[in-house]
């Protein structure tokens, strides 16, 4: 399993992680690149869920996870080399984000920097994007490396 991440998002916008708990999101392996539109059914979380990296509340194993992703180089219509499972709750504070992204590529990872924000081409990455506007040209993006070093960025009229 390449890592299991939990993103806690809401008042505040409040993010936690622990060592086996890599906190958010897809880029370059595993893109979301839209070939079509699909579309998820999210459903409440009843019970409290715990930021530790392991996705074993009910809500993670009711929530039907969206799969099936693109990377983003050397093509963005191919689909993604390593699967990776994410699914989606939230409550009446928090967003929750729950992705598990498995390993099935030889090799390191491939990391090019260990500094926040860094650039998005040439790492593997899980980098989620929220259209708030549901055009699919503007919207938030947050992003993850294997090894814990996080981004996020403001996506305008698609760049």
């Amino acid at each position: 399993m390449l890592f299991t991440a939990v993103i806690l998002m809401g008042n505040n916008i409040k993010l936690r992680s622990a060592s086996t708990l890599l906190l958010i999101l897809i880029h370059c392996i595993m893109q979301a690149v839209p070939v079509s539109v699909k579309s998820l059914q999210i459903s409440q979380s009843t019970s409290p869920v715990v930021l530790d990296g392991v996705l074993d509340e009910p809500v993670w194993q009711l929530a039907v996870p969206a799969e099936n992703f693109h990377q983003s180089f050397p093509a963005d219509t191919s689909l993604a080399v390593s699967r990776t499972e994410v699914r989606l709750s939230y409550d009446e504070n928090y967003f929750y984000i729950g992705a598990v992204c498995f390993e099935n590529v030889p090799g390191e990872y491939v990391v090019e920097s260990l500094r926040r924000d860094f650039e998005p081409w040439g790492n593997d990455a899980l980098n989620i994007i929220i259209d708030p506007h549901n055009d699919l040209t503007n919207g938030f993006l947050f992003g993850i490396t294997p090894f814990g070093v996080q981004r996020e960025s403001l996506i305008i009229q698609g760049g």
